[in-house]
Parts: structure tokens; sequence; C-alpha cells
């Protein structure tokens, strides 16, 4: 195993992801030290203690159009590629090919390295699903008052369709470990934010705009069927609450109830519209399966409520699922690529396992770091 830290990066359209590796004792004063340095420049996500790799990885994000030189200068002036025998820096994502000349100039690594994205988040989604963690994925069920549900799936997904939600999405078939594009749709993070801030008419940052769909109420802005057809009407059997036409009610005010109306239809259509590709994707790989991924989701119950909602609509059979590091896998992937951790990957491929194993989850725990 490495003998120091270890850094891997997943450079999407809008964020930057970051693995940092330290092996061994947190105690040490180095460890600790850099670990702080990281918390101080980036925002520090759900960490953990890998058995398989004898160290700790924690998960930082940083808004990549304002930080990727923040990012390339913090590698740089930390040299994290002092303590490494082979000084590799793994780089996935598409940013990895726009930065290219910036990652091999200015962060003092003798090889970079650009591992394709999906191969990437399918090998992050085999190790992680390695550990053991309780809840590291789950099926979901809706309540009657479209509560949603979280229930720890522990078993063997030999096939399913894994929509990888970020600024784009990509809509991948796994199969036997091995993932294949087969879909993509450009009504993905991106599209959200860039429609959420025309709508405030104002500068949102995405937690913000998900508290707004939070307390806002899509109907509000919405035309129904029954808006259509009268909400007594059994017009074409079809139930008159349904969408008619998504934001089909707004008028242009700028009040906050307004707003907050529009960005929650906003995300609703967005939810469902993903949910129809993937269903369709679904249906024609013959997988059972969905599972929604990516920084998008970012562990939102409404967000997981309206692609839930809409897969059962369109295939009532499939089953939606969630992963606990939504946002990382492509990134704990890209460690997959360091001669250092090569064997202990190669090992997790072959069929998505997740395994419910009592031993592997007491060597494994969720860390903190302060």
């Amino acid at each position: 195993m490495a003998n120091g830290p270890v850094i891997a990066l997943d450079l999407g359209g809008s964020l930057a992801k970051m693995a940092l590796y330290v092996p061994g004792d947190m105690n040490t004063r180095p460890a600790a030290v850099l670990v702080k340095a990281f918390q101080d420049y980036f925002v520090a996500s759900l960490s953990f203690y890998s058995h398989i790799i004898e160290g700790y990885i924690f998960l930082f994000t940083a808004p990549i159009s304002e930080t990727i030189d923040v990012v390339l200068s913090f590698i740089s002036d930390h040299h994290l590629p002092r303590s490494r025998c082979i000084p590799v820096l793994c780089c996935t994502g598409g940013g990895a090919h726009k930065f290219s000349r910036r990652l091999a100039t200015r962060t003092r690594y003798d090889n970079v390295v650009t591992p394709h994205e999906i191969d990437m988040v399918v090998q992050g989604l085999s190790f992680m699903a390695r550990h053991g963690f309780k809840q590291q994925l789950s099926t979901v069920s809706l309540t009657s008052d479209k509560e949603v549900i979280l229930s720890p799936f522990s078993g063997v997904l030999p096939d399913l369709i894994l929509a990888q939600i970020g600024t784009g999405i990509s809509f991948v078939h796994v199969s036997h470990g091995v993932g294949k594009r087969v879909d993509g749709l450009a009504l993905g993070g991106g599209t959200f934010m860039g429609l959420a801030r025309i709508i405030a008419g104002r500068k949102l940052g995405f937690h913000e705009a998900m508290e707004l769909a939070a307390v806002g109420v899509p109907a509000n802005a919405d035309i129904l069927i029954g808006d259509i057809c009268s909400f007594n009407s059994d017009y074409l059997g079809l139930n008159m609450t349904k969408l008619a036409a998504a934001l089909g009610k707004c008028q242009g005010e700028r009040d906050d109830a307004h707003i907050a109306d529009a960005i929650a239809s906003l995300l609703q259509i967005l939810c469902f519209n993903i949910a129809h590709i993937a269903a369709l994707n679904a249906r024609l790989a013959h997988c059972e399966h969905v599972l929604f991924a990516g920084s998008f989701i970012g562990g939102y119950q409404l967000t997981q409520r309206y692609l839930s909602e809409a897969l059962e609509w369109y295939f009532p059979s499939a089953i939606p699922m969630f992963v606990r590091h939504d946002g990382f896998l492509g990134v704990i992937g890209a460690l997959s690529c360091d001669p250092n951790f090569a064997d202990a990957f190669q090992s997790s491929m072959g069929d998505i396992n997740f395994t419910d194993d009592k031993e592997m989850q007491e060597a494994t725990e969720f860390v903190t770091w302060k």
C-alpha cells in the first residue's frame, strides 16, 4: 500500500471532487496537518476508513469554475507527490481533458493519467460495495404521503441501469461489473441551476435552490390536467391531478412564494424526464434495478422522491436505488489507477456485490476529522 498521501481528482462540468488517501494512523501530525489544510480550502464530505487499502479516504468538493486554479496550486504547494515511490496523479471526468495541460505543468506529478469517467464510476461503485457499509446502497419506497423510505440493500446486482446525474447525464448499463454508456440527456444539474437563476432573477447556489424547491408547491406553478378538463372530469381516464404542463401557470412574478413554486416545478419536471429516459433504457436492457447517482442528488430526499415517483409511473416493476456517496463514485474509482492500489481495486471487479458481512462492517467506519 501507499506509504504517503495519495490524491485523485474528478473534474466535472460544475464541481471538482477530490479524494485524499492518508495511510495508517491519523494521529500523526503530518496527516492531521494535511487534512486540516484540505478542509481550510475545500468543502469536506462523508469520509471513511478503508480496511481494503489500510487507510482513510477523505472526500472534498469545490466549484470548478471558480477554483480549478486553486485546486492545482494547492496540490503543487503541498507537493503531494514527494512521498510517493511512483508519483502518479489520477484524474477523471471531462475536466481531466479540458485542463490536461495545466494538470501536467502545475502539479509537479511526473505522470498524469486520465481514465474514462464511466469506468471510474463503475469501479468506485464496486469498491464501495466491498466495504459492507450499512445503507451504502438503498432501495426506495414511497408512503401514501409521498415520503421517501430508504431500505438498505444487500445482495448481488449482475445488471443495472446507472443514471449518473451531474451537470449533464449519462445512462450506463452495468453488466457483471462492466459499464457501457447507452444514452445521455442534456437536462441535468447544469440545466437546473441555469433555469433556477433565471427564475429567481439572481445568482443562486445549489443548496439555496434546493431549499427553495423544498418549500415550493409545484402545482401552484404547473397546469394540471384538471385545470384543462375540470377536476370533476374522467376525460380519457386520466388522473386530473397529474401534470399537463410544467410551469404553465407562471406569469413571471418574482416574489419569494412564486419563485419557490417555480423552482420546485423545475426540479420535478427535470427528475421526471431523467426517470423517463432511465426507465426506457432499463426496459431495453431488461434490468429491474435503476441506480440514480451523481452530485445532483446530494442526498436530497425531494430529488429522490421525484425520481422514484416518476420511475414507478413509467416502469412500475423497476426498483429505484440510491447510493450514499452519490457524487463521489468517480473520484473513488480514480484511486484505482494508482499503482499502490491496483490489486485492491482489481479484486473489486465483477458483479456489484453489496455484502451484509458483519465482520466487514465492523472493520469499516465513517469518520469526521476536526
